[in-house]
């Protein structure tokens, strides 16, 4: 269980990258429903390719998310494809003690 795992109240939608087709349509999953924190936000960060971007929100959860992945945040519909949100880079925490994977914060 992670550290943080009685801060997580809110819950998010993720559907899963698969894969890409030859025309460079990409294909997700199924929507799945995860536990989180999400706070809402604005900053310069420095996303997974190196650009500065605005991010609108931090969301801390135990479930791994890629950036290629789409997520929707608490309170979105995962029916509007239009409300989803690819990560713009994704940080893995670890326990201090153990040294185990203890959540990951996805910035969106």
């Amino acid at each position: 269980m992670s550290l943080w795992g009685s801060l997580f109240r809110d819950s998010f939608w993720l559907r899963r990258y698969v894969s890409v087709n030859a025309r460079g349509t990409e294909t997700h999953g199924e929507a799945e429903q995860h536990r989180c924190r999400y706070e809402p936000s604005h900053r310069l960060v420095l996303a997974a390719d190196g650009r500065q971007q605005v991010a609108e929100a931090s969301l801390f959860t135990s479930t791994e998310v890629t950036v290629k992945d789409l997520v929707w945040p608490p309170g979105a519909d995962p029916e509007d494809i239009g409300a989803s949100r690819k990560p713009r880079k994704v940080a893995t925490h670890r326990n201090p003690l153990t040294g185990r994977i203890d959540h990951y914060e996805v910035t969106l």
